[in-house]
């Protein structure tokens, strides 16, 4: 207990321990409601932005999806990915984004390679998340090279490499 003078000599005692508990909770109550307020308005806007989702392919639908774009003259960027996998959980919302913003330019699907063990074996894919981007049927190669990206490169990685290969005409 703390004791001090006042106005009119009067003595008010304060209880430290009481004073610092509450202080205590009350700094805590604050700092939970902020952590709610954060992860609230972030899951909001992630609803905002994903209103589509880019399609997820099998074996028997991954040829006609390239044919289907190549009639289009469109490239396609298949998302290789796991549910398992930590960064491809972090793509996952960019690449459905991405789809739904740029569907008029080139098409974006997903394949999980745990269950299309042919697919990621067929083009080479030994990490994830990996993305390959498609020009009638092949993959598409850009000064020689092959538009590949192993890793996740963020937003605008992605961004570059679609404007990559819906710029130049491929190799």
């Amino acid at each position: 207990m703390i004791s001090a003078p006042t106005y009119n000599d009067a003595t008010i005692s304060v209880d430290t321990q009481a004073l610092t508990q509450l202080v205590n909770d009350t700094i805590y109550s604050i700092k939970m409601f902020a952590h709610y307020c954060a992860t609230e308005t972030h899951r909001r806007n992630m609803n905002d932005q994903v209103q589509h989702h880019a399609p997820h392919l099998g074996s028997a639908d991954f040829q006609k999806t390239l044919d289907d774009a190549s009639k289009a003259g469109k490239p396609v960027l298949v998302d290789f990915y796991a549910e398992w996998c930590g960064p491809c959980k972090l793509a996952a919302p960019i690449i459905d984004k991405l789809s739904g913003e740029m569907a008029d330019t080139i098409t974006i699907a997903k394949v999980d390679v745990d269950q299309n063990n042919d697919l990621s074996a067929k083009y080479g894919v030994m990490s994830i998340p990996t993305v390959i981007v498609f020009k009638d049927g092949e993959p598409m190669k850009v000064g020689g090279k092959e538009l590949r990206q192993i890793g996740f490169p963020g937003e605008q990685g992605y961004r570059d490499m679609i404007a990559k290969a819906t710029a130049g005409s491929g190799e």
